[in-house]
């Protein structure tokens, strides 16, 4: 994931900075750090460990003015700015779907996803404040914008 989060940024001639945090004791720390190092945006990569830190993350955010992108709706609808990926109720939905399937015979090598992704954009209070405005071509092809 590092490597590919390096080879991406560099072909977009952009700098990557990686700060850590390896509990909720860390966060505030990490954001601080990312604050100095003037980080200019961050994409969260999450982990079981702050699944739970929603409220917490997004306030982090907002504190730092950090614009930040996060791997699940729930973090836009807590406050945080932007969100691509699925919506984890759905996936657990699609999972079972595909359970009732093998359990019924079909063979698992077998069942493919139809499935596209899913994205959430949310363009609210926190990008105001920031002077922030979603390009219209990302809020085009956003599923839900929450204002």
């Amino acid at each position: 994931m590092v490597k590919d989060a390096e080879e991406t940024a560099r072909s977009l001639g952009l700098k990557v900075q990686f700060v850590e945090a390896r509990s909720g004791n860390d966060l505030d720390v990490a954001f601080d750090q990312a604050g100095k190092e003037r980080a200019e945006a961050l994409v969260m990569s999450m982990s079981p460990n702050f699944n739970a830190q929603t409220k917490l993350l997004a306030d982090l955010a907002r504190k730092h003015r950090l614009p930040t992108m996060y791997e699940w709706r729930r973090f836009s609808t807590a406050g945080g700015l932007i969100s691509y990926g699925a919506e984890t109720g759905d996936i657990y939905r699609r999972a079972a779907a595909f359970v009732d399937k093998i359990l019924k015979g079909a063979k698992p090598a077998d069942l493919r996803s139809s499935s596209r992704p899913i994205g959430t954009g949310s363009e609210h209070k926190f990008a105001r404040e920031l002077d922030l405005t979603l390009p219209p071509s990302l809020v085009q092809r956003t599923d839900e914008l929450i204002r």
